[in-house]
């Protein structure tokens, strides 16, 4: 019979990289910054995760309500999937793009300086602030090219496309509504004094074919205020959203793990409380049966409901772990957090007449597809876990990937489980980290059978070479 002992069950460990690479823990914490010391402590020999960029960068302050975003970021904020094409640029499309914004500031100043006229301004930094039903929404951004014109100014912003031009206006509309809510925004924020002399002012966009080198001008016209004005209404609506699920968490109670404490079990909620407060990264070991994954919850949802933490990550190489964490909320917190479950995409794929995974991406087109499927994330964050076959039926019914409806789920979600792949694996991560309104330093992370990590993590940095026959 296993006898456990409380004085060794718990530890703190130092913050510099000393532990072995065999580690004997089942549960790991950490408390921001969560990823970067986690790593820093048991992956020490690999490239740090936080080399990988992250796409949004956005700061809500909820007691306040508050938020502070870029204007690009604000641009691209979306609470659903996005298109292959939208996503994130290789580093030769990147420098490309730079290499054409030298060379269109470049003509725009020779041009000036061939015809004496007034010169022109790059990167003009702006910043200004909006209030939307209640929120304070604080925005700063640079603008590409602004262009005196008898006695106003044009706002251009320069957009490289890898696709052929001239395309009609509707249609560059439809495809990039972020790009014409950036223009909006900075016309509103320049009417507003935030960009030193540049008053009212009207803006253009300026598509740039990257193959070709063919350009178009469009005017961003009124429609482009009603994207902004669309884009920050939904950035206020998921601020909102967050803050009263936030709210809920603080104001309602949570019971213990258990309603009887037995053998070897006492004092464990307070241990973890107090070591959690002296360091960032702690272990806590015993043996099976003995409720870990209860106490690791509790410990999550105290941490939330002081605000010491926004988010919970729960990771657990097995699927059996996973579902046990549903399974312990269920029975102990029901309607307490909301949680979920993020399977792998094999598990969500599906074969029927509006979708086939793995035929083609499955973010061709999805933004569309989205629209008309006119999908809820929030509603169905607020309904409890979304299960998987929900999701597949789902994707069956309106042609959207499964993988994506439940990705969609997450921004809403205060718990989110999954497996060890989503925070330590280079190409998997972004289903979590870049998910609007992470913060990675207000997470707090939970590893299940955390021996196991060192030889996954391992799997997910190595690269295999095979010589052909």
């Amino acid at each position: 019979m296993l006898v456990f002992r409380r004085e060794s069950h718990l530890q703190t460990l130092p913050s510099s990289p000393v532990l072995p690479l065999k580690i004997t823990a089942a549960l790991l914490f950490a408390l921001a910054p969560i990823f970067i010391h986690a790593l820093s402590l048991i992956l020490w020999l690999f490239t740090p995760l936080s080399a990988n960029a992250r796409l949004f960068t956005v700061e809500i302050l909820f007691e306040e309500r508050l938020v502070r975003i870029g204007v690009g970021e604000l641009a691209q904020f979306r609470l659903g999937p996005r298109d292959s094409g939208s996503m994130r640029s290789a580093r030769w499309r990147m420098e490309a793009g730079s290499a054409w914004h030298r060379r269109l500031q470049d003509d725009e100043q020779a041009k000036a300086d061939a015809c004496g006229l007034d010169a022109p301004r790059f990167e003009v930094s702006v910043s200004g602030s909006v209030l939307v039903r209640g929120w304070r929404v604080e925005l700063q951004g640079r603008i590409d090219q602004a262009l005196p014109e008898a006695g106003s100014w044009v706002l251009r912003e320069v957009k490289t496309v890898s696709h052929p031009l001239p395309l009609g206006e509707d249609r560059l509309r439809q495809m990039y509504p972020g790009y014409f809510a950036q223009a909006g925004a900075y016309q509103v924020l320049c009417s507003m004094g935030g960009a030193e002399g540049i008053g009212d002012a009207h803006a253009e966009l300026l598509f740039v074919d990257i193959a070709e080198g063919t350009r178009q001008i469009v005017l961003a016209g009124e429609g482009a205020r009603a994207a902004f004005d669309a884009q920050i209404g939904r950035l206020v609506d998921f601020c909102e959203s967050r803050r009263s699920s936030r709210k809920h968490l603080r104001e309602v109670d949570i019971a213990p793990p258990f309603d009887e404490v037995r053998m070897g079990q006492e004092g464990v909620e307070e241990q973890l409380h107090e070591a959690g407060l002296r360091s960032r990264v702690l272990m806590f070991e015993a043996p099976t049966g003995f409720g870990k994954t209860a106490y690791a919850l509790y410990h999550a949802l105290t941490r939330m409901k002081s605000g010491l933490a926004e988010r919970v990550i729960y990771l657990s190489g097995k699927s059996t772990g996973q579902i046990q964490v549903l399974q312990e909320l269920e029975r102990r917190w029901s309607g307490v957090m909301r949680a979920q479950q993020m399977r792998s995409k094999a598990e969500h794929s599906i074969v029927s007449a509006m979708h086939t995974c793995g035929s083609s991406s499955c973010r061709e087109g999805i933004e569309e597809q989205w629209a008309r499927a006119g999908i809820n994330p929030a509603m169905l964050a607020a309904e409890g876990p979304l299960p998987l076959e929900a999701a597949r039926r789902m994707g069956m019914e309106t042609g959207v990937c499964p993988f994506e409806i439940t990705r969609s789920v997450l921004p809403f979600s205060d718990l989110w489980i999954g497996d060890y792949n989503y925070v330590f694996h280079p190409r998997a991560c972004s289903v979590f980290m870049e998910q609007p309104g992470f913060v990675p330093e207000r997470a707090l992370l939970i590893v299940d059978e955390a021996h196991n990590l060192p030889s996954r993590a391992a799997d997910a940095w190595s690269a295999r070479i095979e010589a052909p026959r």
